[in-house]
């Protein structure tokens, strides 16, 4: 058996939590752990390590392997651009056939990494089920019993009863995003479902349907050429590019708890069921149904109600509850502004860990750096500042004029035009604070040094 990850989408819709560069699987909005990782977790109970691929964009590489950390077993996918969820999982099931060695009656599991399930045991019990039902020829799509006529969601209709026990449906319709009336009509026959976007079927069942109907792909599949030749994809969804056109569709209810969270709509939803209605330091009195989150400065509300408030270490948003679709046109004019917010946090996903933006001024910055144990910054130098480096935990050996240890407590001074690295020698994340000093700070003033 083989799961699939798929963490590659954009970040709009929960801005200023999430940004184009840092999407909402990488949040950590629920409990301490990111939406990605807790998927990753959650498919770790049924599936080997090696046995996970996760599919991302090229920009996001480094997010996925620092979130994930210590991980290391999986198969990390990078895409070359976006093409939607059909060829990034033609782009796993490629390199599945070419470099894992499956058996042709191999199953394989796709899920997303961006919605928040629970029970665990519970959702993984029902993809032990799938994947039995996946074996006797079948791709079966998890459907999530409507709790509202939402509009913003795909819908499947159940067809036959394949199956009592677990009850399976054959897939009949999709719909997807009705009007809001359709929808109401279609909860209302009891006949739908929300379409979770997540999914089970056999190796053998996609390349046979690939070369029936999507030859193109599966050509490259065969030939080892999708990323050679992934610029010539089209942009398309796995439920309009397979599972609406096959005759092998079915749908198994999903009795958990889940979300998508596309909206702050429905993060609110998620957090009322685990009562948190107000998250992070705030403080709120004679308000209802509120929604107030804040990941580090004080939030105080008297009064409010039907409110999201949502604080970050750049930008604080206010907005109606009803509203919340409209975050997307807010990133909108902000993306169009050039403005940095919309696309970047203040902390950075970097090769050997995080940098976090701490003070910025025209003659010296201050960051905070975190090397993650056995990683370096390799050699380098910088022609227009220095900067004075404070370790506040961790062991390191420095190199720059002279090798030396560093522990905490200790600073070292880099004189800029003066080569210099740091590894992580210890046994936990090395935590630094580097100051910049000099006429030109940015991270362009950077040049690696061949060793």
């Amino acid at each position: 058996m083989k799961a699939i990850i798929l963490a590659g989408g954009s970040g709009t819709r929960l801005w200023p939590l999430s940004r184009q560069m840092y999407p909402k699987q990488f949040l950590r909005i629920i409990d301490e752990r990111s939406l990605l990782r807790a998927t990753f977790e959650r498919v770790l109970s049924t599936f080997k390590e090696e046995d996970i691929l996760v599919v991302t964009h090229k920009d996001y590489k480094n997010h996925v392997i620092n979130d994930l950390y210590p991980y290391d077993r999986f198969h990390l996918l990078a895409e070359p651009e976006r093409k939607n969820t059909g060829p990034a999982i033609s782009y796993a099931i490629s390199y599945i056939t070419h470099h894992l060695k499956p058996d042709p009656n191999e199953v394989i599991a796709v899920f997303a990494s961006d919605h928040y399930i629970s029970p665990d045991s519970e959702f993984m019990k029902m993809v032990k089920l799938g994947i039995e039902v996946a074996k006797a020829g079948y791709f079966v799509v998890f459907g999530i019993k409507p709790t509202s006529p939402d509009p913003n969601f795909g819908y499947i209709k159940r067809g036959e009863a394949l199956m009592q026990n677990p009850p399976v449906y054959k897939i009949e319709e999709f719909v997807e995003k009705p009007p809001l009336e359709k929808a109401k009509s279609m909860i209302e026959s009891g006949q739908f479902f929300w379409n979770s976007g997540n999914f089970i079927f056999t190796l053998e069942a996609f390349l046979n349907f690939m070369e029936k109907k999507e030859s193109q792909i599966y050509e490259f599949i065969k030939t080892n050429q999708m990323l050679k030749n992934y610029k010539l994809l089209k942009e398309i969804s796995f439920d309009y590019m397979v599972m609406e056109r096959v005759d092998n569709g079915a749908v198994m209810p999903l009795e958990v708890i889940w979300s998508d969270i596309g909206s702050f709509e429905g993060l609110y939803r998620v957090l009322k069921e685990n009562g948190q209605h107000c998250k992070g330091d705030t403080i709120c009195l004679d308000g209802e149904d509120n929604l107030i989150l804040s990941t580090g400065r004080l939030i105080c509300t008297i009064g409010v109600s039907n409110l999201a408030i949502v604080e970050e270490k750049d930008a604080v948003l206010v907005i109606s509850r009803d509203k919340s679709q409209k975050v997307r046109d807010l990133v909108k004019i902000l993306s169009e502004q050039k403005r940095p917010e919309a696309f970047f946090h203040k902390e950075i996903n970097l090769p050997w860990g995080r940098e976090l933006t701490l003070e910025e001024s025209p003659s010296y910055s201050v960051f905070k750096l975190q090397i993650f144990p056995s990683r370096e910054i390799p050699k380098r130098m910088h022609l227009h500042h220095n900067r004075i480096w404070t370790i506040l935990s961790g062991t390191a050996i420095f190199h720059g004029s002279k090798e030396e240890y560093l522990v905490p407590g200790q600073s070292v001074f880099i004189e800029r035009a003066k080569p210099y690295s740091i590894k992580n020698i210890g046994l936990i994340p090395l935590e630094i604070i580097e100051v910049r000093v000099g006429e030109y700070l940015k991270d362009e003033d950077t040049q690696y040094v061949e060793t």
